[in-house]
């Protein structure tokens, strides 16, 4: 049985752990003896506060993960600023000052965790690099942060290879915590995992976010996981925002295509059946040859000519749901005003000596 979303809970605002103002981030490839550039992340804004879970969802090469990199400079952006608790990222003097405030959970532990090291040592070192403790200090904090994941002692003289997935991803998951990280970016964080454990470690950070007030920027393309955590939502396809709100909003009544379409092939579960299906044609454009305007318009059934002319602007769809789509936004407005209508011809019959 999937556990009922969290936005009920939603924390209340406070001041942003996590600003992204207008990130861009480009790769330079070569193609037939041609250089060329690919914006993998275009214009991305995004808000995260503490105590809160932001999703940021899309398939391979939405640019999703590539945001996350982007955030931590483990790539360089090319236009835009990060700032961390009002500070610009500029700021910092290294990536280490950087890792101190926001940390990374990845997708895969195998790859993350050093093969080579014990767990003991895997968890010392951000203590030791990060916050210098005494070596006295940081065995008494190994242990709080193994119970903190609820992991047994007997593992600390393990390596990775001898523990299980799921218990790689809590060891991870201490590595991240051992610093008091004001966010942690989760990348994929159970794609790995088998679904029981899956779970597991999902129920995990939620506790974790409860007890500490910790910020996650999740970025997950699990729509089942996303509305089992998430308190929002920013769905991303080709390197831009298309669609952002709460989680409720956003999973229950998707208001662009894109949308509609990822939750299509999602579980009844996720998305409560929601009734505005839609069937995209082809696939999704080239990496080189965007489309001026809206670049899902060449794959959607309800693009109109001006979607192709210019980039569509995010509108809204009430509160804080956002779309960037003018033409379900219309449809929406002509709902909302024939639902309207019908109210108050209930309400108000024609009175028979008006007429």
């Amino acid at each position: 049985m999937t556990p009922p979303p969290v936005t009920s809970q939603t924390p209340t605002p406070a001041e942003p752990v996590l600003e992204v103002d207008g990130l861009c981030t480009e790769f330079t490839v070569r193609s037939r003896g041609l250089r060329h550039t690919l914006r993998a992340v275009d214009g991305v804004d995004l808000v995260l506060r503490p105590g809160e879970t932001l999703a940021v969802v899309g398939e391979s090469g939405s640019g999703k993960s590539t945001l996350a990199r982007s955030i931590l400079r483990l790539v360089e952006p090319a236009a835009g600023r990060v700032l961390v608790s009002g500070r610009p990222l500029a700021d910092y003097r290294d990536r280490r000052e950087v890792y101190r405030d926001v940390q990374m959970v990845f997708q895969d532990p195998r790859s993350s965790l050093d093969p080579r090291q014990r767990i003991r040592a895997i968890l010392d070192e951000p203590l030791r690099l990060h916050l210098r403790m005494p070596a006295e200090r940081r065995e008494r904090r190994i242990r709080e942060l193994l119970a903190a994941v609820e992991l047994p002692e007997t593992v600390l003289d393990r390596r990775p290879a001898a523990l299980s997935g799921g218990q790689r991803q809590r060891v991870g998951i201490a590595r991240a915590l051992a610093v008091e990280p004001r966010a942690v970016i989760l990348d994929e964080p159970t794609a790995s995992l088998d679904a029981s454990t899956r779970g597991v470690v999902l129920d995990l950070l939620a506790r974790l976010q409860r007890e500490t007030g910790l910020a996650y920027l999740l970025i997950s393309h699990d729509l089942q996981a996303v509305r089992r955590i998430a308190h929002r939502v920013q769905v991303m396809y080709v390197g831009r925002v298309v669609e952002s709100g709460a989680t409720e909003d956003v999973l229950r009544h998707p208001a662009h295509p894109y949308t509609r379409a990822l939750l299509d092939a999602a579980p009844v579960a996720v998305h409560g059946g929601h009734t505005r299906t839609v069937r995209l044609s082809g696939e999704n454009p080239g990496p080189f040859d965007l489309p001026a305007g809206c670049a899902l318009a060449p794959r959607c059934p309800l693009a109109e000519e001006s979607c192709r002319a210019g980039r569509p602007p995010q509108l809204s769809f009430g509160g804080t749901h956002l779309a960037a789509c003018p033409v379900t936004h219309r449809q929406v407005a002509a709902d909302l005003s024939a639902t309207g209508s019908e109210r108050r011809e209930k309400e108000h019959p024609d009175d028979p000596d008006d007429q």
